[in-house]
This record gives C-alpha cells, sequence and structure tokens, in this order.
C-alpha cells in the first residue's frame, strides 16, 4: 500500500499561558491554561486521485492543567478540548474533541515510577490516515489508554527503564474495527564517556481486535533498538539508531540518524 502524504499549511499559531503557584496542606501547586489556535488549510484531506477539493480548518486548543507536588510525589492534571470549525462540513465536520490526562509519579533515591491515564477523541480521517494510510469518512476515534513508567539508576553510569501502556480504541464506524492494544518497551542506557552515551530498548506490542470481527486478526510485534549519541562542546549532538521490527507484516528496518540541539 502506497501511504500518500497530506497537504497541510499552518499559517497561524497563538498561545498564552497563565501560571500561579500556591501552598496548601504541605503541597505545592502549579496551575497554567494555554489556549493554543491555528488555522490549516489542507488541498486533498481525503487523499481523493481526482476532484480533489481543498478545506481550511479553524483550530482551536484550550487545555488547564494542575500540578501538585508533596514531598517525592507529583500529582498532574490535564482537561482540554480540540475544537475545529471547517469551511466545507461535507468533508470535514466541525468537531470539539475532549481530552483528559490523570497522572502520578513518585521520585526515589535512583529514579522514579508512576502512573498516567488518559482520555481523548479525534478524527478518523486525520487520525487513521497518518497510522495507517487508509482513508475513511470524517468519524471519532475515543482512545482510552493506561501507562505506567519507571526508572532507576543501576550505577553512577548506567539508567534502566521500563514503560508499559495498554490502550482501548474504539471507533463510531462499522468499516473500522476496535481494538486493544498492550505494549512494554525495556531499555538500558549506559554513559561511556561525558560524551558518548550507548542506548539499547527492546519493545513488545500486542493488538487484539475486537472479537466481533471477521476481518482482522491479532498480531504481535517485536521492535529492538540500539543508539549511541555523541555531543560535543558546541551543543550538538549526534544520535545513529538501528533496529528492526518483526511481526506478520514485513520487517521494517531503521536508517541511522544524526541531530543538532
Amino acid at each position: 500500500v502506497t501511504l500518500m502524504a497530506l497537504r497541510t499549511t499552518s499559517i497561524a499559531t497563538a498561545m498564552f499561558v497563565l501560571p500561579c503557584s500556591g501552598v496548601a496542606y504541605a503541597a505545592t501547586w502549579q496551575s497554567a491554561i494555554s489556549v493554543p489556535s491555528t488555522v490549516e488549510y489542507d488541498s486533498n484531506p481525503t487523499l481523493a486521485t481526482s476532484g480533489e477539493k481543498g478545506v481550511t480548518r479553524y483550530i482551536i486548543a484550550p487545555e488547564t492543567s494542575l500540578v501538585a507536588t508533596a514531598d517525592q510525589d507529583e500529582f498532574q492534571f490535564g482537561l482540554g478540548v480540540y475544537a475545529v470549525r471547517s469551511s466545507d462540513t461535507a468533508i470535514v465536520t466541525d468537531r470539539e474533541d475532549p481530552r483528559l490526562r490523570l497522572g502520578w509519579k513518585h521520585e526515589t533515591e535512583t529514579g522514579f515510577y508512576g502512573l498516567t491515564a488518559r482520555y481523548e477523541e479525534s478524527s478518523t480521517l486525520s487520525s487513521t490516515v497518518q497510522e495507517t494510510g487508509v482513508v475513511v469518512p470524517d468519524g471519532t476515534q475515543k482512545k482510552t489508554s493506561l501507562e505506567g513508567n519507571w526508572q532507576t539508576a543501576l550505577s553512577e553510569r548506567s539508567t534502566l527503564t521500563n514503560d508499559i501502556e495498554y490502550s482501548h480504541v474504539t471507533y463510531d464506524i462499522n468499516s473500522l474495527t476496535d481494538y486493544d492494544e498492550l505494549s512494554n518497551r525495556v531499555g538500558y542506557t549506559y554513559a561511556w564517556s561525558e560524551r558518548m552515551e550507548l542506548f539499547t530498548r527492546l519493545g513488545i506490542k500486542r493488538y487484539e481486535p475486537d472479537s466481533s470481527s471477521t476481518l482482522a486478526q491479532s498480531s504481535t510485534s517485536y521492535t529492538p533498538d540500539v543508539a549511541s549519541t555523541i555531543s560535543s562542546p558546541s551543543n550538538c549532538a549526534v544520535r545513529c539508531m538501528s533496529g528492526s521490527m518483526t511481526s506478520p507484516t514485513p520487517t521494517v528496518a531503521r536508517v541511522p540518524r544524526a541531530a543538532c540541539r
């Protein structure tokens, strides 16, 4: 299947943040409100091969967040909405998609561990095309996820991490299949020197379609990664990464990459 790139241009963006903090019940509270907005023009949102029609989206995504810190514990709360107004509702409908985030993090002497729960809705016209390349009508994807993460320092130079996430996804379109997904990623980082860091990670992901589906099948993918990062005094970092994915689909190989920051 050949994936066609969406042609989207952002022409305006605005944001403001209102921070405040206080102390109550031996906890430190920090809050923020952000209201990013943008205007996008997509020349062919449905990836039509003929009779292309462009759509302008007017987007505003207000979000409020609250962080409470008490000793070694941190509690996070986020609530927002992703509102879209379309110039052609026959192609892209007007939307108000809610987003909710709840998190907890506990610091330890050698690292941390925590949990994060999320709920968000999104347009299938954008999310499904980006994830699979399959063009579907503009419906709603509802995703609920729970993620646990853990990190500990094994020594002054080495660190071990583990992330596990469970996701439940449903659609309001009959042509798309609801599914559950469970993933686990274990990583190990070693600081070879002040300027060189070695990293390796193994990811395992299990896909389980809804039991009523007769088309989709369960699958498991394995993704090993090996990488090294070399930094220079000028704050330029070069990262080389290699890996592959083993699943019922053909193997996907990764190429080395470099970046400066």
